[in-house]
């Protein structure tokens, strides 16, 4: 049976994970992030739930800068070994996927300029 769109799908910890949210680990700290409305952090331990970072969007994380990315209408730099957010700044567009590369240290962004358009 198919479900409606951003019909909750799961739960993680007592947290509802909508379609197509995801369930991330950050390898710095160890904490799961959950892409809820709003992010979640839980401790892997315990599965206590943690503050979150007050973003909304896709997850990422970069070991090599030490640097998590919260992308969606805005972008959100997370500082990994703390778990918190050091800026956030408005996008002109809304990402769609994301993937980081640990051979050139690059994050990249996949978003639809066409989207809405006629």
């Amino acid at each position: 049976m198919a479900r409606a769109p951003g019909h909750t799908r799961d739960t993680f910890g007592g947290i509802n994970v909508p379609e197509g949210g995801r369930v991330v680990v950050n390898p710095i700290s160890g904490s799961v992030y959950i892409e809820s409305d709003p992010i979640q952090i839980l401790n892997p331990v315990t599965f206590e739930k943690l503050r979150g970072p007050g973003a909304l969007g896709k997850v990422i994380f970069c070991p090599a800068s030490n640097r998590g990315y919260v992308v969606g209408r805005s972008l959100s730099v997370i500082d990994a070994a703390a778990d918190t957010v050091i800026s956030t700044e408005a996008l002109p567009f809304e990402c769609y996927a994301l993937a980081y590369s640990s051979t050139s240290n690059r994050l990249y962004i996949v978003v639809d300029f066409g989207a809405g358009s006629s």
